[in-house]
C-alpha cells in the first residue's frame, strides 16, 4: 500500500467522520455532501502501478 492510497483512505473517512458530526448538528445539507463526498472517495478505484510479469520455463526445458 503507498502513500496515495493511505492517503486517499485518510480523506474519505475524514468525510465520513465528518458527515456524522454534520448530521448530529442537524446540518443536513452539508452531512449529505460529506457522505457523497466520502462514499466518492473511497469507492473510487485505484490500479496497480506495478505490472506483474511471469516468466514459465518452456515444456521440456528443464532436464
Amino acid at each position: 500500500m503507498n502513500i496515495y492510497v493511505i492517503a486517499m483512505l485518510l480523506g474519505g473517512l475524514f468525510c465520513l467522520i465528518r458527515a456524522a458530526f454534520d448530521l448530529r448538528a442537524k446540518r443536513y445539507a452539508w452531512a449529505v455532501l460529506g457522505l457523497l463526498a466520502g462514499l466518492a472517495i473511497l469507492l473510487t478505484p485505484v490500479p496497480q502501478s506495478i505490472p506483474l510479469e511471469l516468466r514459465l520455463p518452456a515444456a521440456g526445458g528443464w532436464r
